[in-house]
């Protein structure tokens, strides 16, 4: 369900084994395609969190920290303004951008048993995480972006990623 709340909100899927005190969880999302600050945009989110399981009495086995490898693809189309043929003139076109987020954020958090069969997983995390340069899957050859708003404000060079994850799960 927190998958929903996000900025770029998504419908994901989840995998998780666990043995004895380590486990591990495989997340894939699809972003709802929709605007953010009036940019069109749809992508997709993996995580891969390793977990280790705390020997805490009375709640063995159900309170954890873990380490997530984090991975955010954004796909939009922008106007950009181009450098054509080495500067012999500018244009403005429509140019379809990839934007890619990776890092590797720190979670805690705890699964809490309803039945023998659905799990609640409620988690924090934070950790640093650094976007990619742009990618310009359509860009003509003789094209150069000379001007590029690549969703103003939101994206840095490095920013640290805040996790607030609320997760329902159903065990076969």
């Amino acid at each position: 369900p927190s998958a929903m709340i996000n900025r770029f909100p998504g419908i994901q899927i989840n995998a998780s084994f666990a043995y004895r005190h380590f486990g591990i969880d495989q997340e894939l999302a699809y972003l709802i395609p929709g605007s953010v600050d009036g940019v069109v945009h749809k992508g997709y989110r993996l995580r891969t969190v390793l977990k280790y399981y705390l020997p805490l009495h009375p709640y063995k086995d159900l309170t954890y920290v873990g380490i997530a490898l984090h991975r955010r693809v954004i796909n939009y189309t922008e106007e950009t303004v181009v450098s054509r043929r080495d500067g012999e003139y500018f244009q403005r076109m429509n140019v379809e951008k990839k934007y890619i987020l990776e890092g590797i954020p720190f979670m805690f958090g705890a699964i809490v048993k309803q039945s023998d069969h659905l799990l609640i997983d409620i988690a924090v995390g934070a950790g640093r995480i650094r976007d990619r340069p742009l990618e310009y899957p359509n860009l003509p050859r003789d094209a150069e972006v000379v001007s590029s708003h690549a969703y103003p404000g939101i994206f840095e060079e490095s920013m640290i990623l805040y996790i607030l994850h609320f997760k329902l799960q159903y065990r076969f």
